[in-house]
């Protein structure tokens, strides 16, 4: 009366044992704290180049997981009516920038793994600004 495992993944002893092994890391390492204080900086620079990009709604998110809302008007809050054609082509700018970034829907996403430090921070802050203003420019919102 031997079980046998008809997939394999699914409750193997080896990827469970590489899981736990994971969560050990995560919780020796204070990989969840990292991701609480280095988003939490995060989104303040975030915010802070928002000030600069009429195109920058909202910064908003939960520890790395973050996302910026893309607005024609900052006034307003209004949208871009031509959604996909302006999030392909931030996209482009950002693979310029040589950014693994997503925008789509009027929205960037931005999850970083948890292992994110201030320092990658700062560069990824530094490479989206410039990426969004020229964006900006392309589209002759700056």
């Amino acid at each position: 009366n031997q079980m046998v495992m008809a997939v394999t993944n699914s409750g193997h002893p080896v990827t469970a044992a590489a899981a736990l092994k994971n969560i050990e890391i995560i919780e020796n390492e204070g990989l969840v704290e990292n991701s609480a204080q280095t988003g939490a900086y995060f989104k303040e620079q975030l915010w802070q180049i928002a000030e600069d990009h009429p195109s920058m709604g909202n910064v908003d998110g939960l520890g790395l997981f973050m996302g910026i809302d893309l607005v024609s008007d900052k006034e307003t809050k209004k949208r871009f009516g031509n959604l996909g054609e302006v999030s392909g082509r931030l996209n482009d700018r950002f693979r310029e920038r040589r950014l693994i970034l997503h925008a789509a829907q009027g929205k960037v996403y931005i999850a970083p793994p948890i292992c994110t430090t201030r320092e990658d921070v700062d560069e990824m802050v530094m490479a989206i600004d410039l990426a969004i203003g020229d964006w900006e420019k392309d589209i002759g919102i700056r």
